[in-house]
C-alpha cells in the first residue's frame, strides 16, 4: 500500500485515539497528488472524520478504515470527467442515466467497482442499456450482456483489453490469434477471448463449467453472431467423472474453484480435453483460467498439446513451478511471464510457445 495512505490512516486514528483532546479544535489535512489536490479531510467539533472530493465538491464521513477508498474514488473521478454530481449521487448517462450514491461508493467494493467501470464505459463511447436483470453494453462492435449485481463480467467481457489484462491482450492474444487457425478457451467465463476469438474467424471451443456463467457465455456469443464457437459445459480434467465447482468469494473469473470433494455447490461433468476435442486445426492457442487446477487440465490433454503451438496459462505460487516443469517437458518454453496480485497470493499469466 502507498506509504502516504499508510501514514493517513495512522493519521485518522490518532485523531480518534486523541477525540477528547481534539474536540475543542478543528483539525484538518489535505492530501496533494502533484499537484492536483484530491481530498480534504476535516475533522469536526464532535470528533466526526470528513473527506471532501475536490472533484464533487462533496463530503462525507470517513474512517480510517475508509479513506483508503476515499482517495480512490477521488482519483476516478479526476480521471474520467464524464458524470455529474447530484443530491449526494454520483452520476452517468447513456441512454438511461446510472447513478451511485457517494455514501454505498465508499462502503461497498462492488459499488465503486462499477462506478469505475461504468465511467470508462462512458470514456471508450460505448452503449449501455437495461436488459432484464441486467445490461447490454456494446464496446467497439461487440456486445455483451452484464449479470447485474456482478462487475467481473465488466471488466472480463468488455473491459477485458482496457481493464482487466491490457497487455495480455495487446502483446499475446491479439498478435497470436491471427497465426492460428484454432482457440481453446479452457475457463472461458463470459467469453472475453472466446468471443473476441471467433470475431478473428478462427475455430472456437469454449470450456466452461459452471451453468450461470455459461449461459451468459452462450447469450454473448449469439449476441455477436459467433457460428464457429463450440460450446462445452464440461470442467476440462485428467479424469472422467463428477466434481464440485465451488464458489470462493462470490461470482466471477477468479472466483471459483474446481474441488473433488466438500459440502457445496455445483455438480459439474469432469472430462479429459483429449476425449472432446478430436478436430483441430494447426497451428492452435489455448488459454487456461481454472483456479489452481492447471495440471490436471494439461494432462488430460496430452495428445492434444502435439498440436499447440501457444499457451496463455494463468497458475498462483502453488502451481506455477510444476507447470512450467510440465510444459518444458513437452517441449514448450516461457516467454513471457505477468504477475498479478490475487486476494491471497500471487498469480501469474505465462505465455508458452513451442520449441
Amino acid at each position: 500500500m502507498n506509504a502516504r495512505i499508510l501514514l493517513l490512516k495512522e493519521y485518522l486514528r490518532e485523531l480518534m485515539d486523541s477525540l477528547a483532546s481534539k474536540a475543542s479544535s478543528l483539525t484538518a489535512l489535505s492530501i496533494y497528488d502533484k499537484p492536483i489536490q484530491l481530498l480534504k479531510l476535516y475533522m469536526t467539533k464532535d470528533g466526526v472524520v470528513n473527506a471532501c472530493i475536490r472533484q464533487i465538491n462533496a463530503c462525507t464521513v470517513v474512517t480510517a478504515n475508509t479513506v483508503n477508498n476515499a482517495i480512490r474514488i477521488a482519483k476516478v473521478l479526476r480521471k474520467y470527467r464524464d458524470y455529474h454530481f447530484n443530491d449526494g449521487n454520483i452520476c452517468i448517462r447513456f441512454d438511461d442515466e446510472y447513478c451511485w450514491n457517494l455514501r454505498d461508493v465508499l462502503a461497498s467494493e462492488d459499488n465503486y467497482q462499477f462506478l469505475k467501470q461504468f465511467l470508462l464505459l462512458k470514456a471508450l463511447g460505448a452503449s449501455v442499456e437495461r436488459k432484464g436483470n441486467g445490461f447490454l453494453v456494446e464496446v467497439n462492435g461487440i456486445k455483451w450482456f452484464v449479470r447485474g449485481s456482478i462487475w467481473q463480467d465488466l471488466m472480463e467481457g468488455p473491459l477485458l483489453p482496457y481493464l482487466h489484462e491490457p497487455y495480455e491482450y495487446r502483446i499475446w492474444f491479439s498478435k497470436i490469434i491471427t497465426k492460428v487457425r484454432t482457440f481453446i478457451d479452457v475457463g472461458a467465463y463470459v467469453g472475453g477471448y472466446a468471443v473476441r476469438a471467433c470475431k478473428a474467424g478462427v475455430k472456437v471451443y469454449a470450456v466452461e463449467p459452471s451453468a450461470e456463467n455459461y449461459n451468459v457465455l452462450s447469450q454473448n456469443l449469439k449476441f455477436n453472431e459467433c457460428n464457429n464457437v463450440i460450446l462445452l459445459n464440461v470442467a476440462a480434467g485428467d479424469f472422467k467423472g463428477k466434481a464440485l465447482l465451488s464458489p470462493l468469494r462470490g461470482y466471477g473469473p477468479d472466483t471459483s474453484s474446481l474441488v473433488r470433494s466438500g459440502d457445496e455447490k455445483e455438480v459439474i461433468n469432469v472430462v479429459p480435453l483429449d476425449d472432446v476435442i478430436t478436430d483441430v486445426e494447426m497451428p492452435v492457442m489455448v488459454k487456461i483460467d481454472v483456479e489452481g487446477f492447471e495440471e490436471h487440465v494439461l494432462k488430460g490433454m496430452e495428445k492434444l498439446l502435439k498440436y499447440v503451438g501457444y499457451i496463455f496459462i494463468e497458475t498462483n505460487t502453488s502451481t506455477h513451478i510444476n507447470v512450467v516443469k510440465y510444459l518444458n517437458g513437452h517441449g514448450f518454453k516461457l516467454r513471457d511471464l505477468r504477475l498479478h496480485r490475487g486476494s491471497d497470493e500471487l498469480r501469474y499469466n505465462s505465455l508458452f510457445i513451442k520449441g
